[in-house]
């Protein structure tokens, strides 16, 4: 009888740690105060966030699957713990190196402004022509429109420019350009369809960051920005040749409510669900033109009080050139920081799994 009391005992012992090991089941937080889930550590915020700032995380543990630990993770991630993207932006801004004094007015760039913007070049009659922007968000990946990725003319860029406010040169700039490894769309992106137009590039070989070259804060909150916002684009310095080169220029445009923007916008074939809470809707305040032709993939900025620049969306289609919408990165954190690794000594393979459109990816941090 003691032993098969042994048996039943060790079999329920079992059967709770076997259960233990399930994914996405309710656990109970470590300090008592509510419940959480059971997640891998690297898709958990507060233990990646620890993981990011090298400290050991403080959740309780649901077991392992082979090498991964199982945590038990708040459904609500406390306010008090940064995001991925909140912990880079810090790492960003202390180790920028301050540009040169900017053109105040005018609509041309200056050299260091924008040290982020890049040109996406494509090969055409034994031609590198510029006609799309991007965003770099780390030293291998470049953030930018989806639609830059299947041009009906040129077809896919692949030369990504960076560190200029001129992308004229056809030629190949060991300096200033670098090859694309890989073409990342949103798992949900349709080429008919003009909802979640975002993409990722991921660059041949990193960046060398320096004044003209670096990654740029990403916004983390979902509340529409206000006052003044900057877009950039590739445009020719005068007219609109394709012959005339590229130079960066900039424009300044004011955020309108989702709400006012929808009554602009008919629903109709490519925008059946009308302007939705990923979209951000912007124009120029003084009812000029805003960035248009050239803009395509390009960035939407807020300066801060300190002169920095967040991110808040990416140029992705207008009415006329009159309003601008853009795709709202706040909205896109959550596939953006499960692809984008800082670190290259780390393995990352969630490229991978979205060439597979199997969106599984599992970033290793820090």
């Amino acid at each position: 009888m003691c032993f098969k009391g042994l048996i039943v005992l060790f079999s329920l012992i079992f059967a709770n740690y076997v259960e233990a090991l399930k994914l996405n089941d309710e656990c109970q937080l470590r300090d008592g105060k509510g419940t959480g889930r059971c997640m891998l550590a690297d898709d958990c915020e507060p233990a990646r966030s620890a993981a990011l700032q090298k400290n050991p995380h403080e959740l309780g543990s649901c077991g392992s699957d082979q090498s991964t630990e199982i945590v038990c993770c708040p459904i609500t991630t406390p306010k008090d713990v940064l995001r991925r993207s909140e912990i880079e932006c810090n790492e960003i801004l202390k180790n920028s190196i301050p540009a040169s004094n900017p053109v105040v007015g005018g609509d041309l760039a200056s050299p260091g402004e924008f040290p982020f913007v890049v040109a996406l070049g494509y090969e055409y009659k034994n031609e590198t022509l510029f006609n799309c922007g991007g965003s770099i968000i780390s030293k291998d990946y470049v953030l930018t429109e989806a639609v830059c990725l299947h041009n009906t003319i040129f077809g896919k860029p692949m030369v990504v420019r960076s560190g200029v406010t001129d992308a004229s040169d056809s030629k190949w700039n060991n300096e200033t350009d670098v090859g694309i490894a890989d073409y990342i769309l949103h798992p949900n992106n349709t080429k008919s369809k003009v909802y979640n137009d975002v993409a990722l590039l991921r660059l041949s070989k990193p960046l060398k960051f320096s004044s003209n070259v670096r990654a740029v804060c990403l916004e983390t909150n979902h509340d529409d920005p206000k006052g003044t916002l900057i877009t950039t684009g590739w445009k020719p310095p005068s007219g609109w040749k394709q012959d005339d080169g590229r130079v960066l220029k900039k424009t300044n445009v004011t955020a309108i409510s989702l709400s006012e923007c929808s009554n602009m916008f008919d629903v109709g074939r490519n925008l059946r669900l009308g302007i939705v809470p990923e979209m951000v809707c912007a124009a120029n305040p003084e009812g000029e033109p805003r960035s248009c032709k050239g803009d395509a993939g390009g960035p939407l900025l807020q300066q801060t009080d300190k002169g920095q620049h967040r991110l808040i969306g990416v140029t992705s289609f207008g009415k006329g050139c009159n309003i601008g919408i853009y795709m709202r990165v706040s909205r896109y954190l959550d596939w953006i920081e499960s692809i984008v690794c800082t670190r290259r000594d780390v393995p990352c393979t969630a490229h991978q799994a979205h060439k597979q459109r199997n969106f599984e990816p599992r970033c290793y941090l820090r």
